[in-house]
């Protein structure tokens, strides 16, 4: 999403590493990412969630409709 909430871009990726891989390398050719949103069910958004913290973006957890703050954090579904 853009600043004001439009779509820059649909990505459909495999659910593994090189999967979140491609998703990361697409969400920084755009620039600085302020944020991530994860909205996955069961193991699929902690794993990406475990995915972006180790490649260096903070997180923080969140119910599971995420919105969108100004902080450098993702959400995580629980």
């Amino acid at each position: 999403m853009d600043t004001i909430g439009g779509i820059l871009a649909t990505l459909t990726i495999p659910t593994d590493t090189g999967g979140f891989r491609q998703l990361l390398d697409r969400a920084t050719s755009f620039g600085k990412v302020l944020a991530f949103g994860v909205e996955g069910t069961g193991s699929y958004g902690a794993t990406l969630a475990s995915f972006l913290r180790r490649a260096g973006h903070a997180g923080s957890r969140c119910a599971v409709r995420c919105t969108f703050t100004r902080s450098p954090s993702f959400c995580e579904s629980q």
